[in-house]
């Protein structure tokens, strides 16, 4: 019985539960070192979700606490870009600031949002819906927002896609979708064509976003599949993270063909 007991003990810890065995009888010993590791490792957990919900809050404080001044950057650089009274290089410059404001407001929303997923606090607000509409709907915002030069975005629905609904977070997977595409503009100043492709698969739809620039970096891809040695430095991988977490999260498979084409499959 004290044997069965030891295993179940050890069992439970595998599980990462604590435990507290009797320590009496023949394997007094063994159980009170079990019980050590239990109490040792149940103190460290603690410790690490102190940690984690410190730095959550932080985020979520600093991302509260900027919102405001930089909504008030933004609309006054909208203002001045549009005043006739400035010269032409003035409302440039209006602009310039505008714009890098609106890339640090998205930086935050990214750092907010990436912690939110990475410790369970974004609820998942499902819905049905046609994965057509969304990529046209995400394609057009970006349009509609103007295009850096050089750059465009072609979108290919296979018929049979547009009778197909599945069940997501329209919003979070638009958002990924979204970072996508803005990876590949932002990673190709001179310009590229990202090419946003969806047909059916295995009963739901393969997602294939690709582009003609650069490509993701070796390190970016490894860093993502958690296969980056000890040694190496991380890169900034925050953009593909969160798009990471999305697919994650929906219970989705994000897939790395190349460095050039990235696959998602949704709803297989």
């Amino acid at each position: 019985r004290s044997l069965k007991l030891l295993a179940g003990g050890i069992q439970e810890l595998s599980d990462q539960k604590p435990i507290h065995l009797p320590e009496k009888g023949m394997t007094e010993l063994l159980a009170k070192q079990l019980n050590q590791t239990s109490d040792l490792l149940s103190c460290q957990k603690k410790k690490l979700d102190q940690r984690d919900d410190a730095r959550a809050a932080w985020i979520s404080g600093v991302s509260h606490d900027i919102r405001t001044p930089l909504s008030l950057v933004m609309g006054y650089a909208s203002d001045l870009k549009s005043d006739a009274a400035l010269s032409g290089e003035q409302r440039c410059k209006a602009r310039i600031i505008e714009q890098q404001s609106l890339q640090i407001k998205r930086l935050i929303e990214d750092l907010n949002l990436t912690s939110k997923l990475e410790y369970n606090m974004q609820p998942l607000r499902t819905s049905v819906f046609r994965p057509s509409g969304l990529l046209r709907t995400v394609v057009s915002d970006f349009y509609n927002r103007g295009l850096s030069e050089g750059c465009r975005i072609d979108l290919y629905i296979d018929p049979d896609v547009e009778q197909i609904t599945l069940t997501g977070d329209t919003a979070l997977l638009s958002r990924a979708f979204s970072n996508l595409i803005q990876n590949s503009i932002s990673h190709n100043k001179s310009g590229c064509t990202v090419t946003v492709t969806a047909y059916p698969q295995k009963g739901g739809v393969c997602f294939q976003v690709s582009d003609d620039g650069c490509g993701i970096p070796d390190a970016v891809i490894r860093s993502l599949m958690g296969e980056l040695s000890d040694t190496e430095k991380a890169p900034h991988i925050m953009g593909l993270r969160i798009v990471q977490q999305i697919v994650q999260a929906h219970g989705w498979e994000m897939v790395f063909t190349d460095a050039h084409t990235i696959h998602i499959l949704g709803g297989i």
